[in-house]
């Protein structure tokens, strides 16, 4: 992990966590789950209710602590350039978790052009924007994007939203026959 990240991350060398002190501001530009918090009026209420939500699924508070790695993927049991996907989304969540970082994964549309009818060529448009919009609103630092073959609009549009939303990586994963 990069030693700018290190400064962002809480200490608890006091032995309590800085999250928890309302003492202290909690800077918007964080990283992890302290950025792009839903707006409550309070910005320790926020932080305080996402990391009981997420806690439920067996998170530590080191791991919420971490830079998150957004893991997106199209994948469906529909698409048969998708076989592969979770083998994927395995490796690529120990490789960023054995980097320092949280991968979360989370879905986007998935289309193939033999289950959609009657094409699936006005749907990629929505594709785009939900990825686009998912990216926008989850606590990311960076993304991976796995999805099956070559979708052009939904690559270009996602490369955009880096640069857009000051990601701080993203890798791009294909499958497909």
């Amino acid at each position: 992990m990069a030693s700018g990240q290190d400064q962002d991350r809480p200490s608890f060398a006091s032995g309590t966590n800085p999250d928890y002190d309302l003492t202290t501001p909690i800077d918007p530009h964080g990283v992890g789950l302290r950025q792009k918090l839903t707006s409550y009026g309070d910005a320790h209420f926020s932080l305080f209710m996402r990391k009981l939500f997420i806690k439920a699924m067996g998170y530590s508070e080191d791991a919420l602590c971490r830079p998150i790695v957004g893991v997106i993927n199209t994948y469906s049991s529909f698409n048969p350039c998708h076989a592969n996907i979770p083998q994927l989304i395995d490796a690529v969540k120990r490789g960023v978790q054995l980097n320092g970082g949280l991968a979360i994964d989370f879905p986007t549309i998935s289309l193939h052009e033999s289950f959609a009818a009657p094409t699936s060529m006005y749907l990629r448009n929505l594709m785009s924007m939900d990825t686009e919009e998912m990216i926008q609103a989850q606590p990311v630092d960076s993304v991976v994007l796995i999805g099956g073959e070559a979708r052009p609009r939904f690559l270009i549009e996602t490369r955009a939203v880096s640069t857009q939303f000051n990601l701080n990586g993203l890798l791009i994963i294909l499958t497909g026959v």
